[in-house]
């Protein structure tokens, strides 16, 4: 770990320390207004199993500082992936997080520290899925079991910040879900939906991350200036799919670089995608 992203990690915790979900109330009334997923035939109901599995498990060896390495999500009693969200997602339950997504998650964080609500959120975009970085590389293909991109990303930030029992929206493209002190509450993505949330005791200023997902075709996230969140959405780089929300809130536009060579030979050798042999045509 560098110099840099050791401080990083210091600022990060003590921010995190300050906000856990212990500290935030809920009216009844706009309760109310969300699905707690309490029924475990609902479809949605692997939230609830997957918060289960990571609430408060910031400490210990989930979370390493020599990258890449392989993390697994977590599965239900089929064996099925209890996390998969997106139009693309994959239904695997294991991601390589590389340091350029230990980096962002770390800047996500000073970003955040910093926020006294003129510069809220931030975009994630680039292009899509792991195509962008095997396209140098013509003896190359992939079985799609991961993609390395902005999707798996916010995923890997979701486990880090539920499991430092942090107040989080995940948003895909029909339901946002809010996991708040233990229990996974879900509504449907409409207008609106990023209202009712929980608000933080003695703060005036404390949006709730919201991760989202969505890549919508001609418009953004339905965010208005009374949101109380702080979004992190994933997206490709066509401005029609951010640009109000963007410039309403002074948020951030961030991208994730290609896969290094090591980083795509390292899923590889995990299992987590194949890279077929080389063409004997082009071999030396």
């Amino acid at each position: 770990m560098t110099q840099a992203s050791a401080s990083a990690s210091v600022d990060h915790v003590s921010t995190l320390i300050t906000l856990p979900d212990i500290n935030w109330v809920w009216s009844d009334t706009a309760k109310g207004k969300w699905e707690a997923l309490t029924d475990k035939y609902h479809p949605f109901y692997k939230y609830q199993q997957f918060y289960d599995r990571w609430r408060d498990r910031s400490s210990g060896s989930n979370f390493l500082d020599q990258f890449p390495y392989k993390l697994s999500l977590g599965v239900d009693e089929n064996g099925a992936s209890l996390l998969r969200f997106g139009p693309d997602s994959t239904s695997r339950n294991r991601i390589l997080v590389t340091k350029a997504y230990d980096d962002m998650y770390h800047r996500l964080m000073l970003l955040r520290r910093d926020d006294d609500g003129e510069a809220k959120g931030a975009v994630l975009t680039g292009q899509p899925g792991i195509g962008a970085s095997l396209r140098s590389l013509p003896c190359a293909t992939t079985h799609q079991h991961i993609s390395p991109g902005k999707t798996t990303f916010l995923k890997f930030m979701l486990v880090r910040l539920i499991s430092a029992r942090q107040v989080v929206l995940l948003c895909n493209s029909t339901a946002v879900h809010l996991f708040y002190r233990s229990q996974v509450y879900s509504r449907l993505m409409m207008v609106g939906c990023f209202e009712d949330l929980p608000q933080r005791k003695g703060a005036p200023y404390c949006p709730i991350w919201a991760l989202i997902d969505v890549d919508y075709q001609g418009h953004g996230p339905p965010i208005s200036s009374s949101s109380n969140i702080w979004p992190i959405q994933s997206s490709s780089p066509n401005p029609i799919r951010w640009k109000h929300w963007k410039k309403q809130n002074g948020a951030a536009m961030l991208g994730l670089p290609l896969w290094k060579m090591e980083e795509l030979m390292e899923g590889h050798v995990f299992g987590l995608f194949s890279l077929s042999t080389i063409d004997p045509g082009h071999a030396a």
